[in-house]
């Protein structure tokens, strides 16, 4: 299953922008979809961010996109399109008329939460030891320092960045 993420709506309802800006929370998303690993693309709405060229990236199976002209919506839905068959792909969003357009173009959907419940299980598996070391061995996609490093500087996030203690 490859997923393809509608960035800011996951940022905004997990709520991620909240105490931190949004290039953290950029940051944030895009180690987390690293460490989920496979392949999978992140879309970003960027006409109103000078700042961010429109440019498409693509590191340890991540696919970042920047879109410049139209919607992170329209372009899901258009990238759908343009496949001979979208049902190994699954729009992660909780937008309901982009939800409705990929399931008919063939794709599948999840809501954000459900996403957010995946991701966690993979960040931080159960305790069990062995099961862990058995997940670690069966998964593909290791993600390097280098690769992280990487992606960090993409976003501007200082090496010493931390995030805020919550209370």
């Amino acid at each position: 299953m490859e997923y393809w993420v509608d960035g800011y709506n996951l940022i905004l309802r997990l709520r991620w922008n909240v105490g931190e800006s949004l290039e953290a929370a950029r940051a944030r998303l895009i180690r987390a979809m690293l460490a989920l690993g496979g392949s999978c693309r992140v879309y970003f709405d960027a006409q109103r961010f000078k700042d961010i060229s429109p440019r498409k990236d693509n590191r340890g199976g991540l696919r970042v996109i920047f879109v410049r002209s139209g919607t992170a919506d329209d372009a899901i839905a258009n990238d759908l399109r343009g496949l001979r068959s979208a049902k190994k792909i699954c729009v992660v969003t909780d937008d309901r008329e982009l939800r409705n357009r990929s399931r008919q173009i063939g794709g599948q959907s999840l809501g954000v939460q459900k996403f957010a419940a995946r991701l966690q299980n993979k960040v931080a598996p159960a305790s069990n030891p062995k099961r862990r070391a058995q997940q670690d061995r069966a998964t593909p996609g290791h993600v390097s320092k280098k690769d992280i490093a990487d992606w960090l500087d993409y976003f501007g996030v200082d090496e010493d960045w931390q995030p805020d203690e919550e209370s």
